[in-house]
């Protein structure tokens, strides 16, 4: 069973997804198969895991089905039959939750068979329907949808007179196929746009730049508040311009409450980017304080996670103690550490380390520092691989280790070798070996200027840390 589909389905269950699916499975209307269930009934107790050993398919019938003759046919007929009852709950799930599609689907069952309770139908559900929020473009497709019948049911209703006007419904159908196409385009380009930041090329943008110019020209399509959203998050994308940043920032603030999760989420996340990005490129403080304040916000509200509110993802984590760090919030990072350890996915004991070692070198205890650093095992993502490697490089120079020219030539070929960093971001980490062996050689007048100049003028990570460092030789 290792390799089959079923296997997997039935992995992304939760144990109350799991009840229901057993009295899914009860219903004579969806199942009449009594096999089916006791099959399901046996392998459900391996849950979440479902070890090789335990379901592989002769095991599963002679537990299941005693001591008669193995019958492979049968088992697969079961196991193919349990998996198509699967992807049905499944997909039952989600219909359920479409409040918009199952007015559609009512409307596309009733209309041909009476328009008069169709009619009834569209008006009872369509009050109820108007007090839904709207998240999403197909939302607004399905919107459109439901338009087409009320002016399919108003024409079969219509007769000629001198009073003709045309309803509403002849705006609303043209505007929610618009807003539709809107959304959905700039969620593409939201898309090919971050890519862009990470691929070495210039990506086509179909359509966007008339898209973009429509809705600054039309003021009530800025009035739909994730239209007006997911617009901003394109443009600060496409222009990287503060003006941009700080609206839809003020957006975000004022409206998150009426947003999902991961609108929420992907706003702070395009606005951290931006602001990291900025820092690098200006060294301007101003944009890690707009970073700091965001990820305050994302904690105090509960949306430092993708998908569930209360969590923190590990990048997030690992964000909130480096801007702390880096604005000289040293007892807040540690209360922050200390209080939002557990909260954090997944639990990682790397990423909880490198915080803390972070943070001890921030206090200037070294030693342990680079004790806690040295103990991190097998560390898989490389964005703490590199944060590993710069932090230990700052310990070996603060404590003159004769071997950091190793250390830091081992940096060096680790970000010339990886093959997960774009080369868009490889460039300051680049930048900041140049400047750190520049730092360490700069032995004369001439060498601590010329590294200085060459720092400012550079885009780096630990920029100020570098120029910290070089205005004490200086002094030395």
């Amino acid at each position: 069973m290792k390799k089959l589909i079923l296997k997997k389905t039935l992995q992304i269950l939760d144990d109350k997804e799991l009840r229901d699916f057993k009295k899914f499975l009860a219903s004579p209307f969806f199942n009449t198969n009594k096999s089916v269930i006791k099959v399901f009934e046996y392998l459900r107790k391996f849950h979440p895991d479902y070890p090789d050993d335990k379901v592989e398919r002769r095991t599963v019938f002679r537990n299941v089905f005693g001591s008669i003759s193995y019958n492979d046919t049968f088992m697969r007929v079961t196991f193919s039959r349990l998996q198509t009852l699967l992807e049905e709950f499944l997909i039952l799930k989600n219909f359920d939750r479409n409040k918009i599609g199952k007015i559609i689907s009512l409307l596309d069952e009733t209309v041909n068979r009476s328009e008069a309770l169709a009619d009834d139908f569209f008006k009872e559900r369509f009050r109820k329907l108007e007090e839904t929020e709207l998240d999403s473009p197909y939302d607004y497709l399905n919107l459109h949808r439901i338009n087409f019948y009320e002016l399919y049911l108003y024409s079969r209703r219509f007769y000629l007179s001198k009073k003709n006007k045309f309803p509403k419904v002849t705006i609303d159908v043209q505007k929610n196929l618009i807003c539709f196409f809107l959304l959905k385009l700039l969620a593409d380009h939201f898309y090919i746009l971050n890519q862009a930041e990470l691929i070495n090329d210039k990506p086509e943008l179909l359509f966007l730049d008339e898209a973009i110019s429509f809705i600054e020209n039309n003021p009530e399509f800025q009035n739909i508040l994730i239209l007006k959203l997911t617009y901003l998050r394109v443009k600060l994308l496409k222009e990287n311009k503060d003006e941009v940043f700080m609206e839809l920032k003020n957006l975000l603030y004022k409206s998150h409450a009426s947003l999902q999760l991961f609108d929420v989420y992907n706003s702070m996340s395009i606005m951290l980017n931006y602001c990291a990005k900025k820092h690098l490129q200006t060294n301007n403080k101003f944009y890690t304080k707009q970073k700091f304040e965001i990820l305050k916000f994302g904690l105090k509200n509960d949306v430092l996670s993708f998908s569930t509110y209360g969590k923190i993802s590990t990048d997030r984590f690992v964000n909130i103690v480096h801007s702390a760090v880096e604005l000289q919030e040293i007892d807040w990072a540690e209360t922050f550490i200390m209080n939002y350890s557990k909260s954090m996915e997944g639990n990682d004991k790397n990423t909880i380390n490198i915080c803390r070692a972070e943070l001890l070198y921030a206090k200037g205890d070294f030693e342990r520092s680079l004790e806690i650093l040295s103990g991190i095992v097998h560390p898989k993502e490389t964005n703490l691989k590199v944060d590993i490697r710069i932090l230990e490089l700052k310990i070996y120079y603060d404590l003159n280790y004769t071997n950091i020219d190793n250390s830091l030539d081992a940096f060096r070929h680790f970000i010339k070798n990886d093959v997960v960093l774009a080369e868009s971001k490889k460039i300051y980490y680049k930048n900041f070996i140049t400047a750190f062996s520049k730092l360490i050689k700069a032995g004369s007048d001439t060498q601590r200027s010329d590294a200085e100049v060459y720092i400012k003028k550079t885009p780096m990570v630990e920029k100020n840390w570098l120029l910290e460092k070089l205005k004490v030789k200086k002094i030395l």
